[in-house]
């Protein structure tokens, strides 16, 4: 017998709750430990190692995880939100004072 899988989308205000905190987060806090712009720049993609990593590892275990196994997998895709709010506000920053 072949188990049928079950959707579990999660809402967009989740997700967009999560990009918008991350923003927020690298604005208030991150933004104080950058190191000098030359770096940033060379080592951009190593900045979304978190954010692939937790979301990749988050989706997995929500979409097939049941009872606390689903909760950690969320959190996991929370922080994953969190990690790209944070990426997309270091691409601003950058983006913004860029010569």
């Amino acid at each position: 017998m072949t188990q049928a899988k079950r959707n579990k989308p999660l809402s967009g205000s989740f997700v967009f709750a999560g990009l918008a905190y991350g923003v927020l987060l690298f604005f208030l806090v991150l933004i104080w430990f950058l190191p000098e712009r030359a770096q940033v720049i060379a080592h951009f993609r190593a900045y979304m190692l978190p954010a692939i990593f937790f979301g990749a590892t988050g989706s997995i275990v929500y979409r097939e995880g049941e009872g606390s196994a689903e909760k950690a997998g969320k959190c996991m895709m929370a922080m994953a939100y969190l990690s790209c709010g944070a990426f997309f506000g270091l691409f601003i920053y950058t983006f913004l004072t860029g010569r």
